[in-house]
């Protein structure tokens, strides 16, 4: 019989870290299924003795003939397909449910970003242009294909026609949110969904840092774009500084609660990205760069181009433009941030 069943038994009778360490003991998980006394494992409390003492394969045969009928693949980490990364966890999982196109994950380079729900226009447009950058060097963008920050990154790796992962909180048949039904299936043609849950799980609050963990674990460094301190982000960039893989941020600004975590990150040592180069060049790829130099874009945002005349106050912005003073305020910042344009005093903003 399939390993992968007897993997799928596991996944119910115990923890990944308990089935890791039983795995160890007994090799395989049919191993492990054969078994009749579990006295030796003073890792396995009573509940989960009585559970693995429970031999029907019903459930596990029933969920992969599920899983057949909708095109998943049920990979375990004996298989070639299973992430080699999240094979080094203390706690792997036990099986991945996987939708999609599965990469050669040794010949990708894996670069997650996270980030708010709720992002601001400033958000918003920072995660879009680095976003599209990254996809567009031929980087793999890692997401929780949650709204906000996660939505935008997918979208833009779609558009840059680059496949991107998904990790998610639930079935990989789910499309959550709801609204997202477009893009997972314009993901799906090239990119992939992956989960620990099986077909039909719903998204629980408490699916999620398990689900962050595993962007980590993919993700060869980690971008947070706009978060407040209290976000599934901070928890995921947490877990990335834990792991010492380089995390990347934003600076925002400092009146917005949907900054606080970033400009924090900031503070406490997390790398400052002010372009995609920030990003790129710490894997030896400066395409972009090498792009812009070779054939200069001409100068098209509205701002530049209204002080090109001379320098200009918020209001003569604003009238120039005709962006709103929510939008004029975020962009100004991003153009402070890098280096085109100058606040001076009285509120006036000098092109450099």
């Amino acid at each position: 019989m399939d390993n992968v069943v007897y993997r799928l038994w596991l996944k119910y009778a115990a923890s990944n870290s308990q089935a890791k360490k039983l795995i160890d003991k007994y090799k395989t998980a049919e191993n492990v299924y054969k078994q009749t006394d579990y006295e030796d494992c003073p890792f396995l409390p009573e509940k989960s003795i009585k559970k693995l003492s429970d031999k029907s394969l019903d459930r596990a045969e029933q969920i992969l003939e599920r899983c057949r009928e909708l095109g998943i693949e049920v990979l375990a980490p004996e298989s070639d397909k299973y992430p080699s990364m999240l094979k080094t966890l203390l706690s792997p999982p036990c099986v991945l449910f996987a939708k999609g196109n599965i990469p050669d994950w040794e010949s990708i380079l894996t670069i997650g970003v996270v980030g708010t729900r709720r992002a601001s226009v400033y958000g918003r447009e920072i995660t879009e242009k680095l976003s599209s950058d990254i996809a567009k060097s031929g980087a793999v963008i890692v997401s929780g294909f949650a709204e906000g920050v996660d939505t935008i990154a997918a979208t833009c790796a779609v558009n840059q026609d680059t496949p991107t992962i998904a990790v998610l909180g639930c079935g990989v048949d789910i499309v959550y949110p709801a609204r997202n039904k477009k893009l997972y299936d314009k993901v799906l043609e090239k990119g992939l969904f992956i989960s620990e849950h099986e077909p039909g799980t719903p998204p629980v609050y408490f699916n999620f840092p398990v689900r962050n963990e595993i962007i980590v674990a993919l993700s060869k460094c980690v971008l947070v774009t706009e978060a407040p301190m209290k976000s599934g982000a901070m928890i995921t960039a947490k877990m990335a500084l834990g792991k010492k893989k380089p995390v990347f941020t934003v600076p925002g600004q400092i009146n917005r609660k949907t900054s606080d975590g970033t400009n924090f990150l900031i503070k406490k040592g997390a790398r400052t990205v002010l372009s995609s180069d920030d990003i790129l060049s710490e894997f030896q790829i400066y395409t972009l760069s090498e792009e812009k130099a070779s054939s200069p874009e001409p100068e098209t945002d509205p701002i530049l181009i209204s002080l090109d005349d001379g320098d200009l106050n918020m209001d003569e912005l604003c009238q120039k433009t005709k962006l709103s003073a929510g939008e004029l305020n975020s962009r100004c910042f991003m153009l402070e941030l890098s280096s085109k344009i100058q606040k001076l005093p009285g509120g006036f903003y000098h092109k450099k």
